[in-house]
């Protein structure tokens, strides 16, 4: 067989490395040990996209990473989040992503596997735009990086996060997007001085940057977007596509009470709450009817299909299922590529947001083994 080429494409926080962090560190470990194991030569590719920046962007990102690889075998797309979109754009026959070519390297594409992605866009999209969601979605961008990095962030700043996002502790007249922009200047800070080189620093003011000029992707998320984005693309023939599909269990103040740790863990559980209540529900103009498969999938890992209500804490599940259904997970957002709770795993896996999902290494590895198993299915 020849080698198989994986393009992995991040979410719209798009960092792919800040000093140790690395985005997929966890899924590209775990495929090529998969790889290696059924005797395959696999090459693993990561795309450094622009944070927040337009679909039309992050696929020209994704085409160019495609365009510089060796032509000694075939090329597999898997996307986490939006990563999954760009790659739905990359392979949609004929289209414009303006300058460069995009066909003869979207020719050598057979498979995509989209990771979570909001087919259907998500309803949080709308609460992460304009004076308050702005600042948030900067803010909790920042804390993301932090915690990758180090498996916690400052107490003090994810409790202000969580007090915010509840109401509380604020001051009077004080309007919240003031509040948050201050949270953004003290978590960016704290990033920075994280910092142990100055190629650390310079990836984080090009991050910083980003975030601030090229804010275009979180409007392009909405389910009225995508909407239209459905209409204008189509599936590639000769292209498997297929979905992995995710769903966490609804906080609420129960499981908030229940939340074991200290200080950041509760933060984060209430920070969930709020993002889960914003994910969902997907207007039913938008929902697309489950085929056969895909309701057998669901049906067989959860007992019955999923609700109105029912998403990853971002992205409602109804919306991230496309193609034949590969895996189905009980897992927050970020658990699925490894950001999950597991210290004992070398290296160790931090878990992003406290969701009480259950999700563990043994669950990690069956996913993305079963992914590995699908990108071999659509090998020549």
């Amino acid at each position: 067989m020849a080698t198989q080429h994986l393009v992995l494409v991040p979410g719209f926080f798009g960092f792919v490395n800040f000093g140790p962090l690395i985005y997929f560190a966890h899924v590209r470990e775990l495929l090529e040990s998969e790889f290696r194991a059924r005797g395959c030569d696999v090459r693993v590719h990561r795309v450094r996209t622009h944070p927040v920046a337009s679909l039309r962007q992050r696929a020209r990102d994704l085409r160019d990473v495609i365009a510089e690889l060796p032509d000694d075998g075939p090329v597999h797309v898997v996307g986490h989040s939006t990563g999954g979109l760009d790659a739905r754009l990359v392979t949609s026959p004929g289209v414009d992503l303006g300058p460069g070519e995009v066909e003869v390297h979207a020719a050598r594409v057979r498979s995509v596997i989209s990771v979570c992605t909001p087919h259907r866009g998500s309803p949080l999209a709308g609460h992460l735009a304009g004076m308050i969601g702005e600042p948030l979605l900067r803010s909790v961008s920042i804390l993301t990086v932090l915690f990758l990095r180090h498996g916690k962030v400052p107490a003090h700043l994810a409790l202000r996060l969580a007090r915010v996002l509840v109401g509380e502790g604020l001051l009077p007249n004080t309007p919240v997007h003031v509040v948050l922009q201050t949270l953004e200047r003290e978590a960016a800070d704290a990033l920075e001085q994280d910092c142990k080189t100055e190629d650390e620093r310079l990836s984080v003011a090009d991050f910083m940057r980003e975030l601030r000029t090229e804010p275009h992707l979180i409007p392009q998320l909405m389910p009225q977007a995508l909407d239209l984005f459905n209409a204008g693309v189509s599936e590639r023939p000769g292209v498997r596509y297929g979905s992995v599909v995710a769903r966490c269990p609804a906080p609420n103040l129960r499981s908030q009470l229940r939340v074991s740790g200290g200080p950041y863990e509760h933060a984060t559980h209430a920070f969930l709450q709020w993002l889960y209540r914003r994910a969902t529900p997907l207007s039913p103009d938008f929902h697309v009817p489950f085929d056969e498969q895909q309701r057998g999938a669901m049906r067989a890992a959860w007992g019955a299909l999923p609700t109105a209500a029912d998403n990853d804490g971002m992205v409602p599940t109804a919306s991230q299922v496309h193609g034949r259904i590969i895996h189905v997970a009980t897992a927050d957002h970020l658990d699925v590529i490894g950001h999950l709770h597991d210290p004992n795993h070398e290296p160790a896996h931090h878990d992003w947001i406290s969701s009480g999902s259950g999700f563990g290494h043994k669950s990690f590895e069956a996913l993305w083994t079963d992914v590995a198993g699908a990108i071999l299915e659509a090998s020549p």
